[in-house]
Formats: structure tokens, sequence, C-alpha cells
């Protein structure tokens, strides 16, 4: 396949993020957009000049047209156009998380035990440089045996309201850190204990601490608050540290290269996720989707990120929650 024709279901702000970064991705055209909001759709149709328009996602998974899709709903409503469009065969790019509960997950891995296509969920941190050497520097050996983990990921609490209507922190961010701690450390998680706070009163959590016990011998922190002041001069203050036996690394992103100040401030320019750079997205979304649609040209399996990684991630996220409710720890 030279030309992957991808319809994009769900076009709030990150489905409108697919849309722009494919557009800079090699062999692809974004050929359909799906959501049941009939201004939206017109408005990104003739934005991004895509001729094919769908108010609900089954009609655009019946296309013989499209290839592949992203699914790019909100994460309460990720399984219903993930089975279906696990049954129309198209490959599939879903956002993560990949479910709110493992029993979705499963729903999500049975159905797709016997599948031909390939299916992703997008774990955008797995393609982030920094993340992906720091691993590297891990499994060679670099710093000896991983005694302790920490990351955290915080944002502007104004542009975390809508967010935490529908999930906390935790599930929102601390998922991408947590799953890169599994996947640098790759020892099982053997208990959970959250610390959480609803700062603001909101349906869901604006800060939380989890605290990981990896095997017998390492400990992992996810710091997740979604309470930043209006004034952060960074979209994501987003940092990690590694400690082994017989060394340390550092990842600290919020420390981006590109600085401006201007008559509103400090901006910290994000230069990392998305930044647009020659009129397309690049970074880390950009080499999670080109990854994405090389596996389907060159007819080949994503293996940087599994469905059973994704749901494991999800598992954890799952006894976080329960920690932070009950106040006790969760043994897994």
């Amino acid at each position: 396949m030279s030309k992957v024709r991808v319809g994009v279901i769900g076009i709030g702000w990150f489905g409108e993020m697919h849309i722009f970064a494919y557009q800079g991705v090699p062999n692809v055209e974004v050929a359909a957009l799906c959501t049941r909001t009939e201004s939206r759709l017109a408005e990104m149709a003739a934005k991004y000049g895509v001729k094919k328009t769908y108010t609900n996602y089954h009609d655009l998974l019946n296309d013989p047209e499209i290839d592949a899709v992203s699914i790019c709903t909100h994460a309460p409503d990720h399984l219903e156009p993930m089975l279906a469009a696990i049954k129309s065969g198209k490959h599939i790019l879903l956002e993560k998380p990949m479910a709110l509960t493992v029993e979705e997950c499963d729903q999500m891995i049975e159905a797709a035990k016997d599948a031909k296509q390939n299916i992703m969920v997008g774990h955008i941190c797995r393609f982030e440089n920094n993340y992906a050497m720091a691993r590297q520097e891990v499994l060679d050996g670099r710093i000896g045996e991983v005694l302790s983990i920490y990351a955290r990921r915080n944002i502007n609490g104004d542009r975390a309201v809508s967010h935490l209507q529908k999930l906390s922190s935790v599930t929102g961010d601390s998922v991408h850190d947590i799953d890169l701690m599994n996947w640098i450390i790759g020892k099982p998680v053997t208990k959970v204990y959250t610390m959480a706070v609803n700062a603001r009163n909101l349906p869901n959590y604006d800060v939380g601490w989890v605290n990981l016990h990896y095997g017998e011998k390492t400990l992992g922190v996810s710091e997740s608050i979604w309470n930043l002041p209006s004034k952060t001069p960074y979209a994501i203050d987003a940092r990690m540290e590694i400690i082994g036996t017989e060394g340390a690394i550092y990842v600290n992103e919020a420390a981006s290269p590109l600085v401006i100040d201007d008559k509103d401030g400090r901006l910290i320019a994000e230069t990392v996720y998305w930044p647009t750079v020659h009129g397309n997205i690049t970074g880390a979304l950009h080499n999670e989707l080109a990854y994405f649609i090389d596996c389907i040209v060159k007819g080949k399996k994503p293996d940087i990120i599994t469905l059973e990684e994704s749901r494991y991630v999800i598992e954890v996220i799952n006894a976080a929650e329960r920690s932070a409710e009950t106040g006790e720890i969760v043994y897994l």
C-alpha cells in the first residue's frame, strides 16, 4: 500500500491535531472526518480540505475508500467505535488511554485477537526522543539497576477544567508517565498508593501523587497536578528523574530551548510534542503517526506499544484510582 487514506473519528482539539499532523506525514491522505456536531465538521473539512464528512462513525467505517482510522473521541467513548473499527478491518490508531476500565480493555483485546489489521494505542510519550533515549540508556545498563523513578506532568489549571469534568489528573496524565515507567523498568507493579486532592471541587480531583512499588527494589512516583497558575509560561511541566545503583538520568522537558518574552510576559514554547515547523507538526506526535503509517505501508505489526501494554497501564491506573478513593494501598 503506497497511500494510506485515513479517517479521523472525533475532531475536538486533539482530533484536529491528528488531522493537522497527518498533513506532514508521507504516504497519507486525510480522506474523511467524523463528528456529531455538523458545524464543527464543516469547519474542519473546509480548513483542511477534506472532502468526505460523516456524523455517524459506522458510515465512515463502512466506506471502502478508507484504509485506516484515528479514534480521537473522549476516553469514556472509546469502546464502541473501537469495537466497530476492529470489526470493519480498518487499521486503527486509538488515542490514549485505551479505555477507563480494564474490563473495556479486555473487550477490545478479545475482539482483536484474530484481527489481521494493525491496531495501536497512541501513547505519544514513547515517541518522544528524550524518554526513548533514557529508556535505552537504562536497558544498556548505563546507570545500573534502577532504584527510583520520579515523573511529573503538570498543566495550567484553567486549561484543565473541561478535562476534569470527565476524568482525574491521574487518569488523564499519570497514564503517560506510569506507562513510561512500566516501559523503562520492565517489572510488574506490586502495589500502589495514591494521595489525591480535589482542590477546586470539580467532578474529579486535580492534584495527584501515585506511589508505585516495582518488584522488590524499585520505587516510582507519578505527580500530576492540573492546577498550575493561568500565567504558567509552558504548556506542560513534564520531567523525569531515574536513579540507579551506578548513576542517574534526568529528563527536564519544561526547560524548553525556545523562550519568548513579549508584552504579555514569558512564553516557553512547546518544542517537544507537536510544534509547528515549516507549516507542519513535528515532534513526538509526528513520530507516532509516521510510525503508525509506516507500519501499514510496510505490512509490519507495531511493536513500540502493544495492546497488552496499553491494558496494563490501565490496570495500574485503576488501582491508583481505587487507592485515592479508599486511602489504602492496593496490591497487584
